[in-house]
């Protein structure tokens, strides 16, 4: 009776643990995913292929519905948002199938894509990146003057794309000139392209925390005021005296000379 006994309460026991301690195996399914052991995240623009993807398993339930479920569905397609290593591909993050144009895929309805050239100087020395945003500054000659116009023209413009074009110098060589393609309004646009072929253009790329303060009002600067401003500065300074500073233990004194 004795064993019994105890072997009904080691079943009894063996069953209340193995309820309790049971793990609900939840059904799963497949879906693409950005590649764990990426080193970078794969940039807007930029086209996915087998290098980049893989599949994974992944809970039915937290699948999201419009997840891809099979790299033919994806391979070729382009990233129009920054896909982090490790999580699945949507297709609401990729250029539409099929799609004549990446770019055209990343513009609002409403605005336009206008590309200007720039150099080392005027393109902030390669610093700039697409999804950065920039202040447009032009530089024109005033008619009928030998004096030349700087003004910040467009604020918190979006840059698009990075590119480069070769082009022909006067000797007929083949030059190798830098391009910045730019997201603006049809009225930003106009703009843009009267300064760059009357003037000069120049990129002021902006902080990361400056979008949300509102855009500075400035007259602009001419030749002029800039070199009357300067004889103004340099005048206040001969005017004033000398002085120095006398440290004599803990005291300390000016004196004029």
């Amino acid at each position: 009776m004795a064993g019994v006994v105890g072997l009904v309460a080691t079943f009894t026991i063996y069953r209340y643990v193995s309820v309790r301690t049971r793990v609900e195996v939840k059904p799963t399914s497949q879906v693409v995913v950005v590649k764990k052991d990426l080193k970078d995240k794969i940039q807007p623009g930029t086209a996915l292929n087998d290098h980049s993807l893989e599949m994974a398993e992944y809970p039915k339930d937290l699948i999201p519905s419009d997840a891809a479920r099979g790299l033919e569905q994806v391979r070729g397609r382009v990233a129009m948002v920054q896909l982090t290593p490790g999580e699945p591909v949507l297709f609401g993050r990729l250029t539409p199938k099929d799609s004549a144009s990446v770019l055209a895929a990343r513009l609002k309805p409403e605005n336009r894509a206008c590309t200007v050239r720039v150099d080392d100087v005027s393109g902030v020395a390669g610093f700039i990146f697409p999804g950065d945003e920039v202040d447009v500054l032009a530089d024109m000659q005033i008619p009928n003057s030998s004096e030349h116009f700087s003004k910040i023209i467009l604020q918190k413009i979006r840059v698009l794309t990075i590119g480069q074009m070769w082009d022909s110098n006067g000797d007929k060589k083949p030059v190798l000139v830098t391009t910045v393609t730019m997201e603006v309004s049809p009225e930003q646009a106009e703009v843009l392209n009267l300064v760059a072929y009357q003037g000069k253009i120049r990129l002021a790329l902006r902080g990361a925390g400056s979008a949300e303060r509102p855009p500075v009002n400035t007259r602009g600067l001419t030749t002029g005021n800039l070199i009357a401003g300067s004889m103004k500065s340099a005048s206040a300074t001969s005017s004033a005296r000398p002085t120095i500073e006398v440290i004599k233990g803990l005291e300390r004194r000016a004196n004029t000379i």
